[in-house]
């Protein structure tokens, strides 16, 4: 299973967007199949009046965690999460609260193997544009931490992940 952010697309495979000229940002699903990513599917929880992208799984596959400025949004973006049910169904968009979610921009998370949450911001306390942040979901009240320098930068530092032998990228 693969899930991935496209621009809103019509049928034809044109660009949609709305009245102000706007092209929406929505996740799909898609699984391999004979080697072809094929069954691509548009989630449910997607809209058509504001974005919705920047999926991150959850070590154990539970959650999909992703970015959206939809209706409630804290911010220009905040972070949120839906379960991801057995039966292949997704429950209702959950918001990550105000200790990660901000009045700015909160994108590109990524869950690691110890249920750490990297995420960039500009709304927390930065070393200018987006920084890398990190939070600890395992305890209720973590702090979220700048990942500071070397990592940040003055300019946009943003979409940290680590792969199984724990080195990281950005």
């Amino acid at each position: 299973t693969m899930y991935f952010t496209r621009d809103d697309l019509k049928k034809g495979n044109r660009l949609d967007h709305d009245d102000e000229g706007t092209s929406h940002l929505r996740i799909y699903k898609a699984t391999l199949v004979n080697g072809i990513w094929d069954n691509i599917e548009d989630l449910p929880f997607n809209d058509d009046v504001s974005s919705t992208g920047h999926p991150a799984l959850s070590p154990d596959n539970k959650k999909l965690y992703f970015v959206s400025d939809r209706e409630g949004s804290m911010g220009q973006t905040d972070i949120y999460y839906v379960d991801i049910n057995e039966d292949g169904t997704f429950g209702d968009p959950e918001a990550l609260g105000n200790t990660i979610n901000t009045e700015g921009r909160e994108m590109f998370p990524f869950v690691d193997k110890n249920n750490v949450l990297y995420f960039s911001s500009d709304g927390h306390v930065n070393l200018g544009l987006l920084d890398l942040f990190k939070v600890d979901l395992n305890k209720e009240n973590a702090k979220v931490e700048n990942l500071g320098a070397p990592y940040n930068s003055g300019y946009d530092d943003f979409a940290y992940f680590s792969d199984e032998e724990g080195k990281g990228y950005f």
